[in-house]
């Protein structure tokens, strides 16, 4: 019979493999800091701290490298997208901290379809827009959050129960593990503990046309700042890895018993 000196390294590497499977991969992740190297003042063109496939933003003018955005007189609508299209048997959080200083305008953050450079009301995943938001939501420093699906016409609903003074949390989870994706969306105040249900659980229409992500903007002269942003997945984590965990444990505290 083996040693338990010769068993346990096995046990470990079969407890670490399964923890592993644990664990969420970034896809993209920015802080906004600026490229030092160029000193590049516009967010386009420019790679996120963690990128995925070589992906870069893809942003219209009113973005600027350093998190700050704001939306010009006589254009008031622009976006800023990452490529990304999700795979199934994901869970993906996109999360993304703000913060409005406009009391008219808005920023969302969300799953879409297209990216655009442009200036214009047909930039602003609302219906009708390059990129058009699949799965998104928007903070308004005016009046509390919304999410929608495919632009402004399925799924709409409003929360203004979250203050929206000063920073903000949104979050949306993107669950693809089933046959129809399903979506949840959140938001907090940055100093809050927990998030809100901004909207619960539902079927995600257009699955199949979510390549992008990002943000939109809009409103007349509505600055403010982005200061991270991410998207990440975990695989999907099968009911028996408890389990698996648990006999791996069991079965080493076997071996060292019968030493």
């Amino acid at each position: 019979m083996k040693s338990d000196h010769t068993i346990a390294p096995f046990l470990s590497l079969g407890i670490l493999m399964a923890c592993s499977s644990l664990q969420a991969a970034v896809i993209f992740q920015d802080d906004f800091t600026g490229n030092p190297d160029t000193g590049a003042d516009g967010l386009n063109g420019e790679s996120p701290d963690t990128t995925t496939g070589a992906a870069a933003w893809v942003s219209a003018s009113n973005f600027n490298a350093d998190g700050s955005f704001l939306a010009a007189s006589g254009t008031a609508g622009a976006s800023a997208t990452l490529l990304y299209t999700p795979s199934s048997g994901k869970v993906y959080t996109l999360d993304s901290r703000m913060d409005v200083t406009s009391t008219t305008g808005w920023l969302a953050m969300g799953f879409a379809s297209g990216q655009s450079t442009a200036t214009n009301f047909q930039a602003r995943f609302v219906t009708g827009s390059t990129p058009l938001g699949r799965v998104w939501m928007l903070m308004s420093e005016g009046g509390g959050g919304a999410a929608w699906q495919d632009g402004t016409s399925v799924n709409h609903v409003e929360d203004n129960t979250i203050s929206v003074t000063g920073t903000i949390d949104m979050r949306i989870v993107l669950d693809t593990t089933a046959t129809t994706w399903t979506a949840t969306w959140y938001a907090k105040d940055a100093t809050a503990s927990s998030y809100t249900v901004i909207k619960g659980t539902e079927d995600v229409v257009s699955q199949a046309s979510i390549n992008s992500v990002g943000f939109a903007l809009s409103g007349e002269q509505c600055p403010g700042t982005i200061t991270s942003f991410s998207l990440s997945d975990g695989n999907v984590i099968p009911e028996t890895s408890s389990a698996t965990l648990l006999g791996l444990a069991f079965g080493f505290m076997f071996v060292r018993r019968r030493r």
